[in-house]
C-alpha cells in the first residue's frame, strides 16, 4: 500500500450547524498558528453572530497570516463593530 498525504485545503466542508462552529471557536484561542488558520479556513464561509467577537482579538495577532484570514471572517459577517480594527489592519506591512 503506497502512503497518501492529504491536502488540508482540499478539505472543505458546509458547516451550517451551531454545534459544529463551537470546537472551531475554542481553537482560535490556540497558540499553533496552523490550527488557528485551518480554523479560519473552515469558519470563512459560517455567517454566526459569535464569530464577531472571535475575530477581535485575531486581528492583532503576531502571524500575518491569521490577521488576512481573520478578516476574511470578518468581512462575511458584514459588521461594522469591527471596522476600527479593520481599517487599522490596513496599514500593516505583512
Amino acid at each position: 500500500m503506497v502512503g497518501r498525504e492529504i491536502d488540508p485545503d482540499e478539505l472543505r466542508m458546509e458547516i451550517t450547524d451551531t454545534s459544529m462552529v463551537e470546537p472551531l471557536l475554542s481553537v482560535l484561542a490556540s497558540e499553533h498558528e496552523r490550527q488557528v488558520t485551518y480554523a479560519l479556513d473552515m469558519l470563512v464561509s459560517v455567517k454566526n453572530a459569535d464569530l464577531v467577537l472571535s475575530m477581535r482579538p485575531l486581528m492583532k495577532h503576531r502571524s500575518a497570516e491569521v490577521r488576512r484570514k481573520s478578516l476574511q471572517v470578518f468581512q462575511r459577517q458584514a459588521d461594522q463593530s469591527l471596522l476600527s480594527d479593520a481599517e487599522e489592519l490596513l496599514g500593516d506591512p505583512d
